[in-house]
C-alpha cells in the first residue's frame, strides 16, 4: 500500500502544468504506436501543448517570444506539429517537428 501511494504522488507530482526550463508542458497527451508517431529516440503524443520562450535576431537585438506547441493529427491519420504565435497570430503547421521549426525559425 506505502509502494502505490508513493507512486501515485510521485504521479502527481508530474501532472500538468509542469515547468522544465523554458518550456511549460500543458498536456502531456495521449500515446499513439501507429508508425509516426515515434522513433527510436523520441515520441510525439497526440495531443501533447506546451508553451515556450524563442528567441530570435532581429535588427534591434534579440526578441524573445512566447509560442504554443501542440502535436496533432493530419486527415490521412499521421502526426502534424502546430507551433502558434499569440504575439503575432502566426500558426505554423507541418509533418514534422523539424520543418515546423524550421518555419518559425524564419517568421522570427
Amino acid at each position: 500500500v506505502e509502494a502505490h501511494e508513493d507512486a501515485q504522488r510521485q504521479l502527481e507530482s508530474l501532472q500538468p502544468p509542469r515547468q522544465f526550463g523554458n518550456i511549460k508542458v500543458l498536456s502531456w497527451g495521449e500515446i499513439d504506436t501507429r508508425s509516426g508517431f515515434h522513433s527510436a529516440i523520441q515520441l510525439w503524443p497526440v495531443g501533447y501543448r506546451c508553451e515556450q520562450v524563442v528567441e530570435g535576431f532581429t535588427l534591434n537585438g534579440i526578441k524573445k517570444q512566447d509560442i504554443i506547441c501542440q502535436v496533432g493529427i493530419n486527415d490521412a491519420g499521421l502526426p502534424q506539429f502546430h507551433i502558434y504565435n499569440p504575439s503575432t497570430g502566426g500558426t505554423f503547421i507541418a509533418s514534422t517537428e523539424a520543418l515546423v521549426w524550421r518555419k518559425v525559425r524564419f517568421s522570427l
